[in-house]
């Protein structure tokens, strides 16, 4: 929900239109935390989605955004991809066409891989090192980069920069139960590009 949070305020500023909830306007820009959970928890109510443990499925994120844009006249729209053969083509297309994309790392279903994550790397000195590992988690994606041969994701994980291995992602979900389905993006496209 966090991602979808900050997507949303993204791409308002993006379309140079303020966003306004309860007669507050936002920015990207917070002075303090608490003024982010105020939006959070307004935004959460004006949603209909009210956090849980089991956060919120790609689907009714997709859902959500689309009402959210129909209301306000903005030319995007959003699907959950399920397809995990054009993932790849679709985040790059998404990010030439500056819109940062909202990454499922999937839930662990089967009881023996509970332990199981997909690591989170920092630069460190130009190399990058494990620094952490997460699941059952959305993440946005704010760019492609090379190292090394290898390519990774820079995302933006509770406002803090990491890289993720697109290998290694990619193997994370064709190894795990419904992977290919939970692990995906939520797709966005303009209806203008559309038209075209």
């Amino acid at each position: 929900m966090v991602a979808l949070g900050d997507l949303l305020l993204y791409l308002m500023e993006k379309e140079i239109r303020p966003y306004q909830l309860d007669g507050i306007t936002y920015h990207t820009v917070f002075e303090e935390k608490e003024a982010y959970r105020t939006y959070f928890n307004k935004l959460c109510r004006k949603l209909k989605w009210f956090p849980t443990q089991n956060g919120m499925s790609g689907i009714l994120m997709a859902i959500r955004f689309n009402a959210f844009m129909w209301k306000r006249r903005m030319p995007y729209r959003a699907r959950w991809g399920l397809f995990e053969n054009v993932r790849e083509r679709r985040i790059e297309r998404m990010l030439q066409k500056d819109l940062p994309v909202i990454l499922c790392i999937p839930r662990v279903l089967l009881p023996w891989q509970r332990e199981d994550r997909l690591p989170l790397y920092m630069e460190s000195s130009g190399q990058l090192k494990q620094v952490d590992a997460t699941r059952a988690h959305y993440v946005t994606i704010t760019g492609l980069v090379s190292h090394q041969g290898e390519n990774y994701y820079r995302i933006s994980s509770w406002g803090r920069m990491y890289y993720i291995s697109v290998k290694e992602y990619r193997d994370f979900v064709r190894t795990h139960l419904f992977g290919t389905v939970l692990g995906n993006i939520l797709y966005i496209t303009s209806k203008i590009e559309e038209r075209s």
